[in-house]
């Protein structure tokens, strides 16, 4: 009883030794073909890797430059916040210079510095 089994495994085998099935184990055939496609796979995937490694380490540089820049505009706008400070204080140090303290009117400095200017003026108008 032969039920024709004989004869697939025979076409079967056929056709693996015309594709070189066989050669595998010489180290030919199409099992080492996808060896070294399969090297190149890896080795491609191994470029990919090394690449974004890059890339990441780039960002990585590129945030603590960010993060320098942002400490410096951070320090430069404290500067200007303490030098608008000084200027605040300086102002409020020269009114209370030339004020009283108890009636806010102007004290004896204003009135020789104003004297002083208009007594210059007046010499510049008779004198000319």
């Amino acid at each position: 009883m032969n039920n024709g089994c004989g004869t697939t495994v025979g076409v079967v085998q056929t056709i693996k030794k015309e594709k070189g099935y066989w050669k595998r184990e010489e180290g030919g055939g199409r099992r080492e073909e996808g060896g070294g496609k399969r090297e190149e796979r890896r080795e491609k995937r191994e470029e990919r890797r090394e690449k974004r490694e890059e890339r990441r380490e780039k960002r990585e540089e590129g945030g603590e430059r960010r993060e320098e820049r942002r400490m410096s505009q951070s320090a430069y706008a404290r500067l200007a916040v303490f030098a608008l400070h000084r200027v605040i204080l300086l102002d409020f140090i020269k009114r209370a210079a030339l004020t009283d303290a108890l009636t806010g009117i102007d004290n004896r400095r204003v009135f020789d510095a104003i004297f002083e200017k208009y007594m210059a003026l007046q010499k510049s108008i008779t004198n000319p």
